[in-house]
């Protein structure tokens, strides 16, 4: 291979920014005539804190020092790149390597250099700029702008500081480009006059930026001819591969972050399979069928019970629903690090699970409970044998509940026969796990970051339920809305005997003692003919809307309007440091029922039932856990991620929400005044609404700043050249709500990549943090007055046994615990938000569900 042809080993340090990775998937357009592999074996991404940068360069050829929050000026930012770049300008002879600074890096090229940066004169994120390329005159090296000259090119930026041109020196660092704000002069591009450095201010790795491709692919070719005019012994050097040492250090890429190990065995390949999934197609009288009755007498009479209930018809993501009753559930405690197994209608058992001390978020060691019902630290001689093989399984790794689940999940896989089907006509989810992620668990899915003074620990909470929550669900009923049929699943034990494979597994089986995971082939028959005939009994039901507001009580913001408003304005001051892009802020609604609710009543179902009719959505769920004071009530419009068998992912965030005609304060009065009927006057005012959202350029740049957050996302985990963008920014249309949203699809590079550990990489979901993440979830902590936000911006769904799953962002949801009830709503904050508009739009996705004391 010639020189010119070869992509050089290419080290991207990343300054805790959310959009480093799509660098990855740009630069393999870029370069079609390189395979995907060769430039993934020669490219990583390493983070701008690890000690070992200094020892990584000697063995690259060039560097892209990517986006991020912040200053230049400051260490805590940006201080190991500055050192890189000063030792570079210094020892010119000695040592450079070919460099192209992002952002933050093309700002910390000019500090550098002595030049200096200040607040930019239009702050813009999300937003896009029309560059005018200007020639750089005697510089040695080539133009990365090179074949875009002539080309109206609009790129996207992310960025509250821009560099004075005034303070460069010009004799050393050129202006290759610029942008006009609001009549300013803002430097868009520099290049120095010797050396190979080059900064661009904007993000040519958005899927909105223009001549991303070709700026990548000239920054390749540039450093190929710098590499091409070095010594010998350089020229050797660079066609070396990476060592291994080196690669893993790049932990934000998959290849490099686990180890690669046998994917989960189909238990059709399984010399001893002990769990075979077994269905069979109901007969469904003609007419409609009331669910809601079926939901009753199969699985909510019997105690804890869940309801994935697709409940908007005619929508292709409500096609499926699902219901069950768990067979044990395991709760999780982040804070205490306390894992539970709970049986139906029996005590709660803690499993002896211990959070690895350097794993992100972990608090303790496992604990027991003591007779106050309290945890306390686990004993020596209180280890079992399954505990032991758990501890030798987990002591070279992180051990969090993440990794527990998707431990424990592959094992049932291994030893599972699943009957082949066809995936687009068969509902996926055929028994398994289902429950949440509260929004705390980013404590182990994040990487860790100091403990916040203000984060209120111990704090008492209105609604208390578990981090995270998951039941094991050996039976399911599936409705298929489309075809208007019945599917009952079941898990058959077919071998019994014998030892559980895996150490989470065989925890769990040893903490069930006589009970057994799965059934027998006649408790499967007497369960299918028992849904059989209470489907065939079922008449349909109807429960007024109005049924809600009498469930449901009148909510009290937690923060009033003034003090979320100046909230709102401590976001955009923080923006227009930056500090952030964009900041998902959020507070809680809260009230108490007049005693419907506590247990053994049935308010919150028949408030579900009427919700569930004001309000249907394609991720409606009821679920009441193991305490059946605590039950969750959800209308979420929003798809966190699906995955299929094969590792096909699917995103759907929303962002950018405005209220249908007849849903906004205001509204019946505007429309009396019209004069107009108030069929007439809906429709003319919902199509003006709809089309204002979706060319609101605040609207617009909110989602564009998580589609590119989520897509960097998918690349921690998925084929990069897999990562596309089928749907951006489309206006869907809810019973009260007008949504900007966006689908983001991908493939799995891993066939061993578990369905929780590709949860967890994108955990929490963008569109209830902001980006970067990592940061902006920092601040999120301050400006939200340490409150846990609970499950409210977490996620809820389902894994399945086969390794397919689908979970929604917990959005337009009530919270139940007794008699409390809670909702949580808020949204995002940029530069250009209002803050008086943020508090209404807040009300008005708390109102498609309750209604709130003014």
């Amino acid at each position: 291979m010639e020189m010119d042809e070869r992509f050089p080993r290419l080290l991207i340090i990343d300054h805790a920014d959310s959009y480093t990775l799509n660098l990855v998937p740009l630069i393999i357009r870029s370069l079609p005539h390189v395979s995907p592999a060769h430039i993934l074996a020669r490219c990583i991404v390493v983070s701008h804190t690890d000690p070992r940068l200094t020892q990584i360069l000697p063995h690259v050829d060039a560097l892209i020092l990517g986006p991020g929050p912040g200053h230049p000026s400051h260490p805590a930012d940006f201080s190991a790149s500055l050192s890189i770049l000063r030792r570079m300008l210094q020892d010119a002879g000695e040592f450079v390597l070919p460099t192209l600074g992002i952002c933050l890096g093309h700002q910390g090229l000019a500090v550098a250099l002595g030049g200096q940066v200040q607040r930019a004169p239009s702050i813009r994120h999300g937003v896009s700029s029309r560059l005018e390329l200007l020639k750089a005159e005697g510089c040695r090296w080539g133009d990365i702008f090179e074949g875009l000259q002539g080309e109206k090119i609009d790129v996207i930026r992310y960025n509250s500081l821009t560099v004075v041109e005034s303070s460069l020196r010009t004799e050393e660092l050129r202006t290759t480009a610029i942008s006009n704000d609001d009549g300013e002069r803002v430097i868009m591009g520099l290049q120095h006059s010797s050396l190979p450095l080059w900064g661009v201010q904007f993000h040519p790795e958005s899927i909105c930026s223009g001549g991303g491709g070709a700026m990548l692919a000239n920054f390749v070719r540039e450093t190929n001819r710098f590499w091409a005019t070095a010594g010998a012994v350089r020229k050797e050097a660079f066609g070396c591969e990476l060592p291994g040492w080196v690669r893993q250090v790049g932990r934000s890429l998959v290849e490099a972050s686990l180890p690669l190990s046998p994917p989960a065995r189909n238990g059709e390949e399984a010399e001893k399979r002990r769990f075979r999934v077994v269905s069979r197609r109901l007969f469904s009288p003609p007419g409609s069928i009331g669910r809601e009755k079926v939901f009753e007498k199969l699985f909510r009479e019997k105690g804890r019970s869940v309801w994935l209930d697709g409940s908007r018809h005619g929508d292709p993501q409500s096609r499926f629903s699902y219901m069950a009753g768990p067979s044990f559930s395991l709760s999780y405690d982040v804070r205490m690090g306390h894992l539970a197994l709970s049986r139906r209608n029996r005590l709660r058992k803690t499993l002896p699970f211990s959070p690895s001390a350097s794993a992100p978020g972990s608090k303790t060691k496992a604990h027991e409970v003591n007779e106050h019902g309290l945890p306390t630290p686990m004993t020596s001689r209180s280890a079992s044998p399954a505990s032991e093989r758990m501890s030798a399984a987990t002591s070279s790794s992180q051990e969090t509940f993440w990794t527990f689940l998707d431990a424990l999940q592959k094992q049932l896989q291994a030893q599972t026969y699943f009957p082949r089907e066809d995936e687009e006509e068969t509902p996926p989810f055929k028994t398994g796990f289902v429950g949440y992620f509260s929004y705390e668990m980013k404590d182990e899915s994040l990487p860790p970051s100091p403990a916040h003074p203000n984060r209120k620990e111990g704090q008492e909470k209105w609604v208390d339920l578990p981090t995270a929550d998951f039941g094991f669900c050996d039976r399911v009923l599936a409705f298929d809305d489309k075809k208007q049929e019945w599917t009952a699943y079941a898990l058959l034990l077919e071998v019994s005997s014998g030892e559980a494979e895996g150490a989470e597994l065989a925890m769990i089986q040893e903490a069930l003692e006589e009970d057994d995971l799965g059934l027998s082939l006649a408790q499967i028959q007497d369960w299918f003919d028992k849904v059989q005939q209470t489907i065939h009994l079922a008449e349909p039901t109807s429960v007024p809307p109005s049924l809600v507001e009498k469930g449901l009580p009148r909510l009290v913001p937690l923060d009033d309007a003034s003090t979320y408003i100046e909230k709102v304005e401590k976001c955009r001051r923080l923006i227009s440091q930056g500090q952030s892009y964009e900041l998902c802020l959020t507070t809680r609604f809260r009230g108490e029922t007049d005693g419907e609710n506590e247990e053994g009543d049935e308010g919150a179902w028949s408030t579900y039932k009427s919700l569930r009719q004001r309000n249907p959505a394609p991720y409606s769920a009821y679920l009441e856990l193991d305490d059946s004071r605590k039950k969750i009530l959800s209308t979420s419009p929003e798809r966190f991620m699906s995955m299929s068998r094969d590792g096909r992912i699917s995103m759907k965030p929303i962002k950018g929400t405005l209220a249908r005609a007849g849903f906004k304060a205001g509204d019946h009065e505007a429309m009396r005044a019209s004069g107009m009927e108030e069929v007439e006057w809906k429709k003319a005012i919902d199509e003006k609404r709809r089309r204002a959202l979706e060319a609101d350029p605040k609207e617009r740049a909110e989602n564009l700043m998580i589609v590119d957050l989520i897509r960097n996302d998918l690349v921690s985990f998925c084929d990069p050249a897999s990562v596309a963008v089928p749907r951006l920014m489309v206006v869907e249309s809810y019973e009260s709500v007008h949504q900007l949203v966006t689908t983001v699809s991908a493939l799995r590079s891993r066939p061993d990549i578990g369905p929780t550990e590709c949860l967890r990489r994108s955990f929490p979901p963008g569109s209830m943090t902001g980006a970067p993440k990592k940061r902006s979830c920092e601040l999120l902590d301050q400006l939200e007055g340490g409150v846990d936000r609970g499950i409210y911006a977490g996620i809820l769904g389902w894994i399945g046994l086969d390794g397919a799953a689908t979970f929604s962002v917990v959005i337009r949801t009530a919270c139940f615990d007794g008699s409390r009830v809670e909702v949580g709503a808020g949204g995002a904050v940029t530069y250009l938000s209002e803050p008086a508009k943020e508090w209404r739009e807040a009300l008005d996705k708390v109102e498609s569900i309750a209604s709130v004391k003014r």
